[in-house]
């Protein structure tokens, strides 16, 4: 998200939790959402270029943005979440116009009680493990598939001398770190901006309804199809497509995070 065009004096000190981009991080879900820029941000002049630079940049890392996203694919989302912050952008000038009052924006920031979080949870899940959200049929698969290099488990047995140093040392790491902190180095510097929506205090109840394993896992008949022609594009459109009420919703927690 490029909250600079929400609010221009906005930093990365704003309380917008975003999904970390960097899919072999630990830390699936950012506090914050980090400065927008790609490589080569000051190379073009308009947003579509920077986007694509963004997008491109990155097209041989498939553990970055969305698993097993084709290069298109990943251009396409990245252009349907400009979208999104378009549409977003034009309630968020009626909201500063006439702002929400305190007890409205408390209730749209308790994220871990309305919804929001579990949302969060579970989109990243669905991201970063998509086989385990829609792999609703279990495929053969060959040990070649799974260790090609026949070298087995990726661990290795360090014997009884260097086990007891291991412990030593992921005991000192635990002892030294701090859960509440996330240094930059453990994330990439895009953010891929809020992919929940917050309906509002009508519906607050079903949001906050707790998820059984049926509303988590899909099947591949739910999961989005590749990309590959014109009719697959018409089941992309189908499924991006966003009530105009969301805009509103989405508007209205980016206000009460960044003011």
């Amino acid at each position: 998200m490029d909250h600079l065009k929400f609010e221009p004096s906005a930093t990365e000190n704003n309380h917008v939790p975003t999904i970390n981009m960097n899919l072999t991080s630990d830390v699936a879900i950012l506090p914050y959402a980090p400065d927008r820029k790609a490589p080569n941000d000051d190379k073009f002049h308009s947003d579509g270029m920077r986007t694509l630079d963004e997008v491109l940049s990155h097209m041989d890392d498939q553990h970055y943005d969305a698993k097993f996203l084709t290069p298109l694919e990943k251009v396409v989302h990245a252009f349907h979440m400009k979208e999104v912050w378009e549409a977003a952008r034009e309630e968020y000038s009626k909201l500063k116009a006439h702002p929400p009052g305190n007890t409205t924006c408390e209730c749209v920031m308790d994220i871990e009680n309305n919804g929001i979080l579990k949302m969060l949870r579970k989109t990243a899940l669905e991201i970063r493990e998509p086989q385990l959200v829609y792999g609703d049929k279990l495929k053969k698969v060959s040990k070649r598939q799974i260790y090609p290099f026949g070298l087995g488990p990726p661990y290795r047995f360090r014997g009884m001398k260097s086990e007891a140093k291991a412990a030593n040392e992921i005991q000192e790491s635990a002892d030294h770190s701090d859960s509440h902190k996330i240094s930059k180095r453990q994330i990439y510097p895009f953010g891929l901006g809020p992919p929940y929506r917050f309906r509002g205090m009508k519906s607050e109840a079903r949001m906050t309804k707790e998820m059984n394993m049926d509303s988590i896992l899909s099947t591949e008949d739910q999961a989005m199809p590749h990309l590959l022609n014109q009719q697959s594009w018409v089941k992309w459109k189908e499924i991006i497509d966003m009530p105009k009420d969301h805009y509103f919703d989405t508007a209205l927690f980016l206000y009460c995070a960044l003011n």
